[in-house]
């Protein structure tokens, strides 16, 4: 066995003490790991039964639509992640969208929530943005209403 950065070699108090710290630590990673995968099941079950429809949008692209998103626009469940999210964007908001998504991303001051319209087959619907969580990811849940075709 090696010595120890202090020149001693290990006991079997020093050791049994190491060893049941360990297994102590090991047992609160297993609980918190298994708190955590409870509480994504949970947030899981939420996202996909919502009424309301939930985009995550990052890096640009829309990377995830719940199943009420997608029954709002069908071309969404097309091509969801291979369009640039500002092919959504109703044209006369395009670019006051692009402009507050980047100020948020670079972590300034902006409304909390706004509202804006996204262009879907049939016309457009009226939405209201949110902030996501992380550096890159915002979430847009709509209070969907029907609007006029673009």
């Amino acid at each position: 066995m090696k010595d120890n950065p202090h020149g001693r070699k290990p006991t079997a108090e020093t050791t049994q003490a190491r060893d049941d710290a360990l297994a102590h630590t090991t047992e609160e990673l297993a609980q918190v790991k298994d708190a955590l995968r409870q509480a994504e099941d949970k947030y899981c079950i939420l996202v996909e039964n919502a009424n309301d429809a939930i985009f995550v949008l990052q890096d640009g692209r829309l990377r995830f639509a719940n199943p009420k998103a997608l029954a709002l626009g069908g071309v969404l469940a097309e091509d969801l992640d291979k369009v640039p999210f500002t092919e959504y964007l109703h044209p006369e908001e395009r670019d006051t969208i692009v402009q507050r998504h980047e100020m948020r991303l670079k972590g300034e001051k902006i409304l909390n929530m706004y509202p804006l319209r996204i262009v879907k087959r049939n016309g457009f619907i009226d939405i209201d943005s949110i902030p996501g969580s992380g550096s890159t990811t915002s979430i847009y849940l709509p209070a969907v209403t029907d609007a006029e075709p673009v």
